[in-house]
């Protein structure tokens, strides 16, 4: 017999061995294998959980030490034996369990190892940041790789952790996430499952400094590429939540040597196949670096270099960059044959006109709401009817910057031991120079540089060295940056129609300026204001388009216009899109072409048809107020008319601004979209603006790849040259960059890192760590801001209709007649016609002494 029931129960519940079951009554062994395998009625949790909720099972108040046998519940240490009440032993054996269960899935997440079957997100726990022989010994993990943190994704980890130590999840879940009525309230800031996978990933480096793979090894990479204070880096390490700064050197050492290893192996396959799989793009750096501590020897410096990158090209033929073919096209010199006429009768006019109406038409679309929903016809337009040499869709470009270096490639010197140095890391191999064309593209100055270097080493070929076509750079093929030849030229069409800094002319830019409150450029040669200088004409050049349609379709104000496209949305009966086409061609035709530059500077437009005619203003009456006669800035000389002038300059100066300035934009159109082709229709005509500005270096450099495309190449080595000009990081549409921009964006990280570091452009951490990753850390910061949830800041502006430049702007040109022919109209500025002043420069003399330098270095080859 039993003296009391926990007596009886706690001999049934008695453990049966295995193979020992004629030791035991067989109603016994069937009863409890019933019960305990939940085939009862009454289930076992269900005697636990009223033994646990039952109020004699807890201290009473009347207990003599409540207080003391309360405070053992949840014991993770006490034996729950000794512990008299049974919610308070029950609470500390559970307790001790779970944390004994917890602690075995922890060890499982240190010592995870990668299990395909699982079917869950591969994840190592183990990321190791060198291949050194005391790594090598250990299992379980594997090397860092680029793509190991590139991958990183907060959902993956959240999974992983589901998958594999559910309980760890479900007790951090129990503190990091609210819960209402037994239900986890969703936040929008501060997700719970973000800090849950940050705290499990610092629990697994607290138990086991190798298990950095879930976040401390991709963190410890993010505070490098941030730039993170040393301070905030140290903290961060010794609270778990990133490896250790040197540990994340070392890795980012692995991860370089490693791209570069692919780089030059890749490199090899090739050239074993006469084929060039990669081009390159170059630039120089510089950062003037400060000495706050002075001493001997310490000085302010001007820190210069020279980084590069090489690009995996796309969509090449076979063959297209064979050296013997290019040169034979070279030495044949049928460029000598080319005329300004040719150059002139090459471009398109009628897709230059074209382009121009849509951009016009666009510039409505963008500025009225209701017509927003039209632009998707526009888009259609210009990848289809107006596409000349798009870009294959869905192409993704593979990047591997490379080490910099110390030197001055403005030098001929340099600019040959900058590019051996790049050659050398890429693993081109000095034999092939006999063979393949090295493409190389660079800005202005870096392409001439190479030019130059190309035309002095050409005088230093040895005939019996198998190694001389590498050595004086024969194979080397420069191509000018795309986005520097738009900055120079816009900083040309900015100098041509600025005018005079202080002026009543509503043409000139400088008016423009000051009304809506844009900085007029000190430097009119300086690049690095691109783009606040691109937001200042881009708004003019908009709201001169905007006033064009108030008259077009017959409004007093902007105000007006916008009331009526509003209204018309609300009824549902906006405009034709072929109406409004028209009617941009229309617009395009009177105030935003050559023709009608002509025309307002001529008293003559009665022979005109009518829709493209002026609309008609009173004779202009000079005041006393404009600068037609009083020249408030000395440093610029006024424009003063002849007597007999009746034609209206202020009108022809906005009519040639919006010429020039819509080509600009065609081409900053044109980029993202990947068409190359229409890309190469307006540097076409920029010759001939280079030239009537008086840039004889890009007007040279464009007349170089002119003769490049049309005379010197195959159709095979243009098209590669074509298809790979631009780069696309994210293989997303409208995603396209030119290739030197995207080096000035490394340039502007790697100076920001010797400002702080007091080193050089060869110093071994920038050079070989830092530099080759530099593509890598800009995509791991949005990986991760990505993966956090983080949406991407909006660089866009305001909405046009919303912005007081437009309101002030149109107001402006409205009261002074800006778009309608008032004869006899001059205030002083004159803007420069630079194509005409281009075109006779070229026939008078500028192409053929280009055509003179080119046979030169013909016959030095």
């Amino acid at each position: 017999g039993y003296d009391s029931i926990p007596d009886f129960f706690y001999s049934y519940l008695e453990q049966i061995p295995r193979h020992s079951s004629h030791d035991f009554d067989e109603s016994h062994r069937t009863s409890l294998a019933f019960f305990l395998r939940g085939r009862n009625k009454v289930k076992p949790v269900e005697i636990v959980q009223r033994m646990f909720d039952h109020r004699y099972s807890f201290p009473s108040d009347t207990c003599n030490n409540k207080d003391d046998e309360r405070s053992k519940a949840y014991s993770p240490v006490l034996d729950p034996r000794e512990i008299r009440y049974a919610r308070c032993s029950l609470s500390s054996w559970a307790t001790q369990v779970v944390g004994n269960r917890a602690y075995h899935d922890m060890w499982k997440l240190t010592h995870a190892e990668l299990d395909p079957k699982d079917g869950g997100p591969q994840i190592s726990a183990r990321l190791f940041a060198s291949a050194n022989s005391r790594t090598r010994a250990k299992q379980g993990g594997k090397l860092v790789s680029k793509e190991d943190l590139l991958s990183f994704k907060i959902s993956d980890r959240i999974s992983f952790f589901q998958i594999h130590a559910p309980l760890v999840w479900y007790l951090v879940e129990c503190m990091a996430a609210p819960r209402k009525n037994n239900t986890i309230i969703e936040r929008k800031r501060r997700h719970p499952a973000i800090v849950q996978v940050a705290a499990i990933s610092s629990f697994c480096m607290a138990r086991n400094q190798y298990s950095n793979g879930y976040w401390a090894m991709q963190n410890g990479i993010w505070h490098i590429a941030c730039q993170s204070h040393v301070d905030v880096k140290r903290i961060d390490s010794h609270k778990g939540a990133s490896v250790h700064d040197t540990t994340a050197r070392t890795a980012l050492a692995t991860i370089a040597e490693n791209s570069l290893r692919k780089l030059q192996d890749d490199m090899q396959k090739g050239t074993k196949h006469l084929s060039m799989r990669y081009r390159w793009v170059l630039d120089n750096v510089q950062q003037y670096v400060k000495v706050w501590e002075g001493g001997i020897g310490r000085d302010n410096l001007l820190i210069t270099g020279c980084v590069g990158t090489a690009i995996l090209m796309d969509d090449v033929t076979p063959g297209a960059f064979d050296l013997h073919d290019h040169m034979n096209r070279v030495l044949k010199n049928e460029s000598a044959k080319l005329t300004t006429q040719n150059l002139w009768e090459s471009i398109n006019w009628d897709h230059i006109s074209g382009i121009q109406s849509l951009h016009v038409l666009l510039a409505l679309l963008i500025y009225i709401p209701s017509l927003n929903s039209m632009e998707i016809k526009v888009n259609e337009l210009f990848r289809g009817k107006y596409a000349i040499h798009r870009m294959r869709r869905g192409r993704k470009t593979t990047l591997i910057p490379l080490g910099t270096n110390s030197e001055r490639e403005i030098e001929t010197e340099g600019m040959k031991r900058a590019l051996h140095d790049f050659f050398e890391q890429s693993g081109v191999q000095p034999e092939c120079a006999s063979d393949l064309i090295v493409w190389v593209g660079g800005d202005g100055g870096s392409v001439l540089a190479m030019n130059r270097a190309k035309r002095y080493l050409a005088q230093h070929y040895e005939l019996g060295d198998s190694e001389s076509d590498y050595k004086i750079l024969h194979n080397l093929l420069p191509t000018i940056g795309i986005w520097h030849t738009q900055s120079t030229n816009q900083n040309m069409i900015a100098e041509n129609h600025f005018g005079p800094a202080v002026t009543n002319d509503p043409s000139a830019l400088s008016r423009s300026a000051s009304c809506a409150n844009f900085k007029r450029p000190s430097n009119f040669k300086d690049c690095s204001k691109f783009y606040s200088l691109h937001r200042c004409m881009s708004t003019c050049w908009n709201a001169q388009i905007l006033d064009c349609w108030r008259h077009e379709l017959g409004f007093v104000t902007h105000e007006d216009m916008f009331a009526h496209f509003e209204q018309q949305g609300k009824n549902n009966n906006l405009p034709d899109f072929d109406d409004l086409m028209a009617k941009a061609v229309r617009i395009t035709s009177r105030w935003v072409s050559l023709e009608s530059v002509a025309q307002a500077l001529s008293s003559n437009t009665s022979s005109l048809p009518d829709d493209i005619t002026f609309p008609l203003g009173d004779p202009y009456q000079f005041h006393a107020t404009d600068n037609g006669g009083v020249n408030e800035n000395p440093k610029f000389d006024l424009f003063k008319e002849s007597k007999d002038f009746e034609g209206d300059h202020v009108l022809a100066n906005s009519i040639l601004f919006k010429w020039e300035y819509s080509l600009w934009l065609e081409l900053a159109y044109a980029v993202p979209e990947g068409d190359i082709g229409r890309v190469w229709e307006i540097m076409k005509i920029w010759t001939f603006i280079f030239a009537g500005g008086g840039n004889s270096n890009y007007r040279d450099l464009l007349l170089q790849m002119y003769c490049l495309f049309r005379y010197q190449s195959s159709t095979d080595l243009r098209d590669a040259i074509w298809n790979n000009w631009l780069v696309n990081v994210t293989g997303e549409l409208g995603k396209w960059i030119a290739d030197d921009l995207l080096q000035e964006h490394y340039n502007r990280w790697l100076e920001d890192l010797l400002q702080k570091s007091n080193g050089n452009f060869d110093n071994a951490f920038l050079r070989s760590v830092l530099s080759p990753n530099v593509e890598f850390f800009l995509r791991l910061k949005e990986e991760f801001e990505s993966a956090l949830g983080l949406h991407i800041r909006s660089k866009s502006h305001t909405s046009p209709h919303l912005r007081a430049e437009y309101q002030q702007l149109l107001t402006m040109y409205r009261e002074e007649k800006l778009h309608v022919f008032r004869k006899g109209r001059s205030m002083g500025h004159a803007a420069t016609n630079l194509i005409n002043k281009g075109f006779i420069q070229l026939k008078s003399g500028a192409l053929e002494s280009f055509l003179k330098k080119q046979n030169d270095h013909i016959e030095t080859l």
